[in-house]
């Protein structure tokens, strides 16, 4: 368990050590737009097929899961239907287009719950539900360790995250318009 919180730290600080040693403080939001014209293009001709398997994945599952509780008891639920997608989709565009903050929103809510989900939770099982043996064992003294590390790093991430992001909000002139790319001229 502690293996997938301590692989995605390191990634984590790596990437984010690397851009800032390359880019600075001027990183742009997403930072693959950092890397210049060209890089940026190749970069994001390799990402956009990724993002859009993984935002296809979540509307099916989002889709079946709305799908499944309207009809509950019709045999209509063992149809597919693309209506239910389609729509989803559409509220997802218009949400994300309308909330003027919401790369902020995504952060807070990226803070409180991924940081659980991928980092504080698993570390909770494995004390609760995964481990054997007696604690005196120097395999578990060991993936004690580990797992202390991984949910102190997760709680930083959760407070420091969160107020980063909520801060972010608040910051005169940083909120986009609607249905806009662009932030604000200042």
């Amino acid at each position: 368990m502690p293996a997938l919180g301590i692989t995605e730290i390191v990634i984590y600080t790596i990437t984010g050590a690397v851009i800032y040693a390359f880019v600075g403080l001027s990183v742009k939001s997403p930072a693959l737009l950092s890397a210049g014209n060209l890089i940026s293009r190749i970069a994001f001709g390799v990402a956009l097929p990724v993002i859009f398997i993984s935002g296809s994945i979540n509307t099916v599952v989002l889709g079946r899961l709305v799908h499944g509780r309207i009809f509950k008891n019709s045999p209509i639920r063992f149809v597919n239907s693309p209506i239910v997608i389609t729509i989803a989709t559409i509220i997802a565009f218009v949400i994300a287009e309308v909330i003027p903050f919401f790369n902020d929103l995504l952060s807070i809510s990226s803070s409180l719950f991924i940081s659980g989900f991928t980092f504080y939770f698993p570390a909770l099982m494995w004390f609760i539900l995964i481990r054997e043996g007696k604690w005196t064992e120097p395999r578990n003294l060991a993936l004690a360790a580990l797992n202390v590390v991984v949910f102190i790093v997760s709680l930083v991430t959760l407070v420091a995250g969160t107020y980063s992001s909520v801060t972010d909000i608040y910051k005169a002139g940083t909120v986009r318009g609607v249905f806009t790319c662009g932030m604000p001229d200042s």
